[in-house]
Order: structure tokens, then sequence, then C-alpha cells
């Protein structure tokens, strides 16, 4: 794949994926209009468990799947390995929530109303388990087409779920039901895909095939269950220091500064898998160069957009959820900022996969979790959800500080900086210039949204950071023009 495959994967990404990092914003009206803020803070809170749980389903195996499918003989036994362990995991786990429910639901929810939800729920993390791992499967193939047309298949059967819901006046386990009967009908069809329909095989073949890997994936496991900690204590804590409805409120605003990483999830996507097949080739120079294009992506990408989300987020959040779910734009920043350095660190952390050290990793996210969670028990307490997501915005900075100098040991990173510093200031440029525009109804913010594309375009062409030669590249790259 050269430079121009990997721009391109990643722009086909991006496209396909776009409604389903939008997919919590298109029901998020829909959800805080039907229910009550504690049932829609039980949704995020299911959202939550199913981030940590997707990966540790299936040990972190589907890591090592991306790591060395192609360099293993048996691709199929290692699949089939993979979804047999996965399968025995997820139902450890099913059983865990049914008996131990009232403890489950104290942790997750800070009450017992809502464990009837909470096994409903569990279903449906365990489709979405299995589903990983077939996703997984395609991206090792680099079949990202096909990966992100079955994610977004799922995004829209949540939306049509919502839709359902909302008309009917449905509750919350109706809804889940729903979600459970789309994403089962998606499994199926991956299996098929994959050419796994039965993905299971007995324990012990599974074991011999998948024992070489362990040393790889272990570190990985505690890596993922103190980095879900790091991601998510701020919300436990709110959860019993301050209420469930203030989750569902910390949760809008957290949705909203989430569409960053719309733009930003898909370069860290494509890059690991690129950067896998680069250095399994002993091609040192493509492994610089990839991870030099990813974060100078991720930088001058991210700019207009953290500015704009800024400028618009009070009015877009009045819009969707309502006026009690309204925060402030000093708490907007600061999510802005978390998004921002938990993608530059979720880069950099690929060159240490690549280095085979995870080992090492356990330490950085035993500090970073105990660090948010010392910082976010105090400030949550004394300055309530600003002090949750100042807290966050400080452990994710370290993160990605930390994780940025380790990975120069074995990346060398090339920046543009005077490209970087000319879209700082046109961004800033730009949200100055439709900051006094009025937002208050769907039609303006349309105007104010159209209006900063506009002259963010313009200032791109008047100093030269675009020119025809770039849109011609962009045609080439983009349109798919054969070479």
């Amino acid at each position: 794949m050269n430079d121009r495959s990997f721009i391109k994967n990643i722009f086909v990404r991006l496209l396909l994926t776009a409604p389903v990092n939008f997919k919590g914003i298109i029901v998020m009206p829909l959800l805080t209009r039907l229910y009550t803020q504690e049932v829609y803070g039980v949704w995020l809170q299911l959202l939550l468990m199913r981030d940590i749980l997707l990966p540790l389903l299936c040990l972190r195996l589907e890591t090592a799947l991306l790591r060395y499918f192609t360099k293993e003989e048996e691709p199929k036994a290692f699949v089939k390995g993979v979804f047999t362990i996965t399968i025995y995991v997820t139902l450890c786990f099913l059983i865990f929530v049914y008996f131990f429910h009232d403890f489950a639901g104290d942790l997750l929810f800070g009450e017992r109303t809502f464990t009837d939800v909470l096994f409903i729920g569990s279903l449906w993390i365990a489709v979405n388990g299995l589903m990983h791992v077939g996703l997984s499967v395609l991206r090792a193939m680099e079949k990202i087409g096909t990966l992100s047309l079955r994610e977004l298949m799922s995004a829209l059967w949540t939306v049509v779920a919502a839709f359902c819901a909302y008309f009917l006046r449905l509750d919350i386990q109706k809804f889940i039901l729903l979600c459970i009967g789309g994403d089962t009908f998606l499994l199926l069809w991956i299996l098929f895909q994959i050419r796994a329909p039965l993905p299971l095989t007995s324990f012990f073949r599974a074991w011999l095939v998948l024992k070489k890997f362990i040393s790889y994936s272990a570190p990985l496991i505690f890596n993922s269950l103190f980095l879900w900690f790091t991601k998510s204590i701020d919300r436990i804590l709110i959860v019993n220091l301050i209420g469930l409805s203030a989750v569902s409120v910390y949760g809008v605003s957290l949705q909203i500064s989430n569409v960053l990483s719309i733009v930003l999830s898909p370069i860290n996507f494509v890059l690991f898998p690129r950067v896998i097949a680069s250095w399994n080739m002993e091609n040192k120079d493509d492994v610089n160069h990839f991870f030099s294009r990813a974060l100078t992506l991720t930088l001058v990408c991210s700019i207009p957009i953290l500015v704009g989300l800024l400028v618009i987020s009070d009015s877009l959040i009045l819009l969707l959820a309502g006026k009690s779910y309204t925060t402030g734009k000093i708490l907007i920043l600061f999510f802005l900022l978390s998004v921002l350095a938990s993608m530059i660190f979720q880069n950099h952390l690929y060159a240490i996969h690549l280095v085979e050290k995870t080992y090492l990793l356990p330490v950085l996210f035993i500090l970073t979790a105990a660090m948010n969670f010392v910082l976010g028990y105090f400030l949550t307490r004394s300055s309530g959800l600003l002090g949750a997501v100042i807290a966050r915005f400080c452990t994710f900075g370290f993160m990605a500080l930390a994780v940025t100098i380790w990975s120069r040991k074995y990346i060398q990173f090339e920046l543009p900086w005077m490209l970087i510093g000319k879209v700082l200031i046109i961004s800033m440029i730009m949200g100055a210039c439709v900051s006094w525009m009025p937002m208050r109804s769907w039609l303006q913010l349309a105007a104010v949204i159209g209006a900063a594309c506009l002259i963010y375009g313009a200032l791109l062409l008047i100093t030269g950071v675009v020119t025809k030669r770039t849109l011609s590249s962009f045609r080439r790259e983009f349109l798919w023009k054969k070479a």
C-alpha cells in the first residue's frame, strides 16, 4: 500500500463510519425526550460497559489477530480459536451478571432499580463482542470498506430501533431487544463473509493454536482494564458523588465532543494494519513516514473541528437534548482537548505494539488510572462536572505525552510546523467570524456551519495552504481515478 492508498483508506473509513460515529447524536434527541434523565443515564452506562467488554471478552486476542494474521500459516484455525475463546468467556460473563446482578447494578448505576435492564444489556454486549472479533478479522485482511459497511449497518439499525422506540413509546428493555435482533443478523452475515459460519472448535484445539500468542495478548488485558478505568472513572465518580442524572448531562457533552473523533479515529484505524505490513517487511522508512503522516493529519484535521465545535456546542446541545443538558463552553473545551490527546496517544501506542513491548504498558496504565481517580475524586467533589473533565484532560494529556516520548525511541516523526501554525490561525479567524451569528434553530445552525466552511476554505486558498495542485491531487486520491 502506497501513500495514496493510505490516504484513500482513511477517506473511505471516514466516509462510511461518519454515520456510525453520529449514531449517538442522532438517537440522543429521541432517547432524551422519550426517557427520564435517569433512564438515559442507564443507556449511557451500558455503552460504557460495552466499551470495556468488547476487547476483554476475547481476551485481547483480536489484537493478536491484527498483529499476526498475515504471518500465520493456518489463519482459519487462528480465527476459529479466537471465536471459541470469546464464546466461552462470554458465557462466563453472562453467568456472572445473572447471579451477581445486584452488585453489578450498584457499581454501574449506583442503585439496583435498573438491574432488570442490565441482563438484557449484557446479551446485547455479548452479541457485539462476537461481532468485534469478526470485524477484527476483516480489519486484519485490510478490507476496510467491507468492515465499515457492516459497522454502518449496525449503526443504522440502532437509529431505526430508536425511532421505533420513540414513536411506539417502547421502554428501554424493548429498545435494547430491537438492537439485539439487528446485530445478531449482522453477526451471522459477518461469519459467512470471513468463511467461518461455524466458528466454534474444541477448547483444546483453540488452546494449541493460541498459546503462542498469550505472551502478547495477556498484558493487553490488564492494559484494557486500566485504560477503561482511566476513561470511565469520571462517570463512575459522578454516579456515586452526584447522581445518575448528572451522568446523563455529562454524557451529552461527551458525545458532542466525540464528534472530533469522527475525523480522527479513521486515521489510527487504518494506520495500525498499514505499519504492521511495513514493519514485517523491515521497511523502517515507510513506518516512520506513515506515523508522521498520521500525526500530521491528526493535528491539521482536529484544529478547525475543535474550534467549530466550541463555537456551536451550546446551541447544538440545546437543540439536541434540551436546556436541562447544557453545561457551558469551558467544559466542552476540556472534553475536546481530551479527545485530541486520546487520539495522539492511540496513534503512538501502536509503536509499542510493533516492538512487542506490551508487557511494559501496564505500568503506564496503572499510573494513569490512579492519577485520574485521585484527581477526579477531589476535583469532582470541589468543582462538580467541570472538575471531572479537567481531571480527564490532565490524565489523557499525560498519557499522550508519555507514549509519544516513548515511541520516539523507535519511530522518527517529521511534522510540517508551518502548515500546522497556518491552520491554527485560519481556524481561529474562522471561529471569530461566525461566533456572533444567531444559532437558535437548526436552520440558523446550518447557516453558521456553512458560513464557517466557506470562510475556512477561502482562507486556505488565500494563504496558499491549498493550491490547484493540492485539489488535483485530492481528485486523484479520493475520486478513484486510475493512475
